[in-house]
């Protein structure tokens, strides 16, 4: 895609596609999602080569102590053999 395009492509209801019944809300959706979420999504494309789009988002913050993992305390069945 041209720099013109990649530059226009997270518009609402742009598309490439002339006369067509779809309006072009796939990428704007895509930009809405990562922005909600607190990232991004970027363009980087080369006409006749090819087109990528990353999505960016922010790691999720760690916890201050390692989640504890609730173990039961009841034996095995009478008989039952493990491993």
């Amino acid at each position: 895609m041209t720099r013109a395009v990649a530059a226009r492509a997270f518009e609402p209801l742009f598309t490439t596609k002339m006369g067509s019944a779809h309006p072009g809300l796939g990428l704007s959706q895509v930009m809405a999602l990562c922005e909600a979420s607190g990232g991004t999504a970027k363009i980087t494309s080369e006409p006749g080569i090819g087109t990528t789009v990353r999505l960016i988002f922010r790691a999720p913050r760690r916890a201050t102590s390692p989640p504890t993992i609730a173990r039961s305390r009841r034996q095995p069945p009478q008989g039952a053999t493990c491993c």
